[in-house]
């Protein structure tokens, strides 16, 4: 195979000759990376550089399906050009893998060069499975790479060791030092980019070469735009200073930018922008309608996430590095800001809406009865929120809510949301969401309740400007137009002013972005919640499945082993099948897709859509119907002891959570199984062969897993240890899985007796994956053979972008269209 790539020399003919075999190479003038670290380190920028056009090499390769296997600095040559990879004499040739059946089988590939199990390569820059033998990949040379631009950077090798063996030791088990103590001006983001180079794990590695490419020219970019780093205060490392880390030219940028606009006679404001990506110990969930929030006045930023298996809020100013993790006992599922930015409104999964003070941490409820899948907006007339898919509002200093809006059924509404005051805090706007598709559109009511009037057809998430402007999405794509906010109405074309495809979006269907009144933009990238669907040994050892990355959620093995059901951009079902590899759609599109299940059977398929229980055939005949006696408030878990039941979490004021076993057809009604007023239950698992109900419970303060005997539920016995969430059985039943930080555990279980056997809990494996969006809800399924089917964050994901004096760029957009 040839191939013509800018940075990997050219091969031009391969012969043989009196029995001599030759290769005809591109001549090249210059000198290794080896020759060149023989004098030092090199600088920073020439090492990104380099870093970079190497990882454009191999992502060549790795697309013709070639891995290098020897990549190391006397295989790179530096010219005039650039950078040129070389001597793919190691090289290993492979096929495209498809599942062709069962997860517990492994990828097919061509036959190698040399067999599984010899060493080849350079030791000193060979990743942990070459040197055990085992297969190879892509992310072989995503190891070695790193090992490189550690070399470059800092002048010493990543790994040491004083013998072949020694230093085979070191790789294995050893982590390289901080960048930042060798090189004291590389920034940040560097020593995270190289850490995942030389992760121990390949899964937890940069999956593709493209991805870390494009993540040395960020660092490079950034770099040339600031070159400061931020010092560590009081001898603390940064990591802990800063538990959102931003890269340190965007924290300086940030900083500038705040002063800038406190300075008098500034002059024209400049457009900066950064990325706030989170630390290893909290997992944003922002993709909740409130799920992130930015103050009015552009300073602080809040944004949920789990830490420690608990959902919280995590509240920071821009300016410091303290962060406040604000904690309810049931779980957060929204929050925004005062209009002075001094308080926060809090909504819980026990769907109560509280007032939390910034400066005294005095808190005040102010309803119940609260939709988690809407919004919220605060205003000088009180907190809206939803409540049975319409708008309420609230009083700030007391008092009953009351109604705003109605669901109109002539239109087939299903859902008021993304409530925005308008200034002067007398106009709320809204999206208004139907069955029907392009029917979606933004109404305004009055805070007194008077009748609604449309203000934009065919859009949703309404945004105001400070440049009296009103932003809306529309296809995926941000429009702007001009908007008189006394008449609430527009006036005008409206403007595109973000491209399609840059804001992600929440589950409801709304773009994630928020606008403060000093022009800066927060935004929730379309790549934020990109996953792959990976299949994982009890050892940890994991697999890619032949899904492509995605929005994805709730992975759900059908009975029969052969279809993987997932929730998709949180608007329709995908299955995967398993024997032929291919996918397909298994619902149409529609807002509060998810919390799906099969039946015990796998006929049919409830799932939450319009956020109430559906079924669907399971055959493709499309037979639909709504869950009979089902409710805004009930969340399917899991199958119930027949083909006609399903067991649901309902959520209610006076117990947060409650299991309830529905029938899909309303041959009885819901039938309450547990509840308590001490704490939620729910994330209810019916044993195989029904005799046992698993399910979560904080009655004891914290979730934790406990079984009871079906259908007597008598008597309880606590399954976890310390802490536990997302319960599942293994195929005999003979295993209760469940996720208790930071690992995944299995505990033996025996239920032949009238009182069940159960052993201690092990830990199988440390759980880096997607928690998904509930504590009670499994975000993984178990296959027959033991194999853990979980979705992996992508390496690109995880990150708010911010842009500072972002209205300064919406003027000049509007300009431009004007003039055209």
């Amino acid at each position: 195979m040839v191939l013509f790539e800018a940075n990997i020399c050219t091969l031009y003919d391969i012969g043989r000759e009196d029995g001599v075999d030759y290769l005809v190479l591109e001549y090249l003038e210059g000198e290794t990376i080896a020759e060149r670290l023989s004098k030092g380190a090199l600088p920073l920028e020439q090492a990104l550089r380099i870093g970079a056009q190497v990882a454009d090499a191999l992502d060549k390769a790795h697309r013709a399906g070639i891995v290098h296997r020897d990549f190391k600095p006397g295989n790179v040559m530096l010219t005039k050009s650039g950078a040129k990879l070389l001597d793919f004499g190691l090289a290993r040739v492979e096929e495209p893998v498809r599942m062709p059946g069962a997860l517990s089988t492994l990828p097919t590939q061509a036959k190698p060069l040399t067999e599984e199990g010899s060493l080849l390569g350079t030791f000193q820059y060979m990743a942990p499975e070459q040197l055990e033998g085992k297969n190879v990949d892509e992310r072989t040379d995503i190891f070695a790479l790193g090992s490189v631009v550690f070399e470059m950077v800092t002048g010493k090798r990543a790994f040491e060791g004083k013998s072949p063996a020694s230093l085979i030791g070191a790789i294995l088990k050893d982590e390289p030092q901080p960048i930042a103590a060798m090189q004291p001006m590389a920034p940040p983001a560097l020593d995270r980019v190289v850490r995942r180079c030389l992760a121990k794990d390949p899964d937890e590695r940069w999956q593709s070469a493209s991805d870390l490419a494009a993540e040395l020219r960020w660092i490079a970019e950034e770099g040339s735009r600031a070159s400061v780093t931020v010092a560590e205060a009081s001898g603390l490392p940064f990591a802990r200073l800063a538990p959102w880390l931003l890269a340190a030219a965007a924290t300086f940028a940030a900083a500038w930018a705040l002063w800038l606009r406190s300075a008098p006679d500034a002059g024209p404001l400049q457009v900066q922008e950064l990325d706030l990506s989170f630390p290893a110990d909290i997992e944003p969930v922002p993709y909740y309608d409130s799920g992130f929030a930015l103050s009015p006045d552009g300073r602080i930023v809040a944004t949920i996430g789990w830490k420690n298996g608990a959902r919280s809020l995590f509240v920071r100013p821009l300016e410091s590095a303290e962060v406040l993790e604000i904690t309810e006992s049931s779980g957060m599922a929204g929050a925004t800001f005062s209009p002075d930015s001094t308080k926060v409104a809090l909504l819980g999964t026990n769907r109560q809406v509280t007032s939390l003070s910034l400066t005294d941490r005095q808190r005040t409820v102010l309803a119940s009865n609260a939709d988690t899948s809407g919004g919220l907006a605060w205003g000088e007339a009180g907190i809206v929120f939803v409540r049975n898919g319409a708008l309420w509002i609230a009083p700030t200093g007391g008092g009953e809510p009351r109604s705003l809006t109605a669901l109109d059924t002539s239109r087939h509404e299903i859902l008021h949301t993304e409530p925005l005051f308008l200034p002067g805090g007398r106009s709320v706007l809204f999206s208004s969401l139907t069955t029907e598709p392009e029917t979606e559109r933004i109404e305004a009511v009055s805070v007194d309740g008077s009748a609604r009037r449309v203000v934009v057809e065919r859009a949703t998430t309404p945004v105001w400007s400070p440049t009296g402007h009103l932003l809306f999405g529309r296809d995926g794509a941000v429009l702007a137009t001009a908007f008189d906010e006394e008449g609430v109405r527009a006036r005008g074309v409206a403007t595109p002013v973000l491209p399609q495809g840059l804001v992600g979006t929440s589950r409801s269907g709304a773009l994630g972005l928020q606008l403060a009144a000093n022009g800066t933009l927060l935004f929730m990238p379309r790549d934020f919640h990109q996953q792959r669907l990976v299949s994982v040994a009890r050892d940890g050892s994991a697999l890619t499945l032949d899904l492509p990355r995605g929005r994805y959620g709730f992975p759900r093995l059908s009975p029969d082993g052969h279809r993987v059901m997932v929730v998709s951009e949180f608007n329709h079902l995908a299955a995967l099948n398993l024997e032929r590899g291919t996918r397909a759609s298994l619902t149409t599109a529609a807002p509060g897709t998810g919390w799906c299940v099969w039946n015990r059977d796998g006929s049919r398929i409830v799932y939450r859509r319009f956020n109430s229980p559906f079924w669907i055939s399971a055959d493709g005949t499309d037979q639909q119907g709504e869950v009979e006696g089902a409710g805004v408030t009930d969340f399917p878990t899991g199958p119930g002891p027949d083909p006609d039941s399903v067991l649901v979490t309902r959520v209610q004021p006076e117990t947060t959570g409650d299991v309830f076993l529905l029938s899909l057809s309303g041959a009885f009604a819901p039938r309450p199984l547990l509840s308590s007023t001490r704490g939620t239950n729910g994330g209810a698992q019916l044993s195989p062969n029904g005799r046992w109900l698993a399910y979560v419970s904080r009655e004891s303060g914290q979730f934790e897993i406990h079984v009871r005997r079906f259908p007597e539920l008598d008597r309880l016995w606590q399954v976890s240890e310390g802490g536990g969430t997302q319960p599942r059985w293994s195929a005999t039943g003979h295993e209760i899985y469940y996720r208790g930080s930071p690992s995944l555990r299995a505990v033996p279980f025996d239920g032949t007796a009238e009182e069940p056997v159960m052993g201690k809990p092990q830990a199988l494996f440390r759980d880096e994956y997607d928690l998904g969006i509930a504590a009670t809800l499994a975000n993984y399924d178990v296959t027959p053979e033991g194999r853990f089917l979980m979705l992996r964050r992508d390496s690109q994901g995880g990150h708010l972008h911010i842009i500072l004096n972002w209205t300064e760029e919406l003027k000049r957009e509007l300009a431009k269209a004007a003039a055209r």
